[in-house]
Order: C-alpha cells, then sequence, then structure tokens
C-alpha cells in the first residue's frame, strides 16, 4: 500500500481496491477533534480524485471511536474475533 495522506492524528492509505482508502487512528481515542480533521481532509482529497470512500477497523472494545465514526458517517460492513470493519462512501 501506498501513503495516500500522512495527517497529525489520523493516515490513509492506498487500499488493493483503487477507489477506496484506508484509513488509521495513529492513537485510538486521543486528540478527536485533530483526527476528525485529519478525516475531512483525506475526504476532501478523495472527492477531488474522483475517488469512491474510506475503510477503517476499529478493535471490538473501542467503543468510542465506533461513535466517532458513526458520527462522521461511516457504517458497519463486518467483523472479524477482534475487530469491526466500517466505510463510508464520500461522493
Amino acid at each position: 500500500m501506498e501513503r495516500f495522506y500522512q495527517g497529525t492524528m489520523v493516515n490513509a492509505d492506498t487500499s488493493p481496491d483503487p477507489k477506496w482508502v484506508f484509513i488509521n487512528w495513529l492513537y485510538p481515542g486521543e486528540k478527536k477533534f485533530s483526527a476528525v480533521k485529519d478525516v475531512k481532509r483525506i475526504e476532501r482529497r478523495i472527492k477531488a480524485e474522483g475517488l469512491r470512500g474510506w475503510f477503517a477497523s476499529s478493535e471490538k472494545d473501542h467503543e468510542t471511536m465506533h461513535k466517532i465514526l458513526g458520527k462522521m458517517g461511516a457504517t458497519l460492513y463486518g467483523q472479524d474475533s477482534v475487530n469491526l470493519f466500517f466505510k463510508k462512501e464520500v461522493m
């Protein structure tokens, strides 16, 4: 994967599906306002480049992160034994 965006609280990398990026919180649960600002910047770049949206994963016990992802418009689309998987279309 190639780095799509380098933020202060959130990074984004290209995914195997070229229309999506994968976002990763560097410090989950910390500096939520800064993390949301990074995601907004990522979304603007997604729109500018004609991509479809972003994916994110969160450990099942990180309920605060689940709420933040939900408030940003992400929907739960799957899970495994450790993580929940979210996505958001940005068009």
